[in-house]
């Protein structure tokens, strides 16, 4: 096997190598055009938040129980209970609606 033989494996190596590199380049210029989207998406959501961050919080102003009278103190606790009553309720009403919608003839409960 000649000289010229060796050199046209190698220039058929070398060019094989160059086509799967343009073909791996080419692929991933494609995905890159399909992320333009969810890139602007992304970035609107991020001016939105920087805008939101820029703006002052306002906290109200803790007032302390001891500063107020004991019939404040009471109306508020009786909210606050009213408060977790009604989450609680929400939730025991939730679940059972959950367990009304569960149907019993599952291929995987048999």
């Amino acid at each position: 096997m000649g000289f010229w033989f060796w050199f046209w494996i190698f220039v058929g190596i070398a060019l094989g190598a160059l086509a799967i590199y343009a073909y791996i380049l080419w692929d991933l210029v494609a995905r890159a055009k399909s992320l333009r989207a969810p890139v602007k998406r992304l970035e609107a959501i991020r001016d939105k938040l920087q805008a939101a961050q820029e703006k002052a919080a306002e906290f109200p102003k803790l007032v302390s129980a001891l500063e107020l009278t004991e019939e404040a103190v009471i109306k508020r606790r009786k909210g606050v209970e009213k408060a977790n009553r009604q989450r609680k309720e929400d939730r025991q009403r939730r679940l059972v609606s959950r367990l009304k919608d569960i149907d019993y003839d599952e291929s995987r409960l048999q």
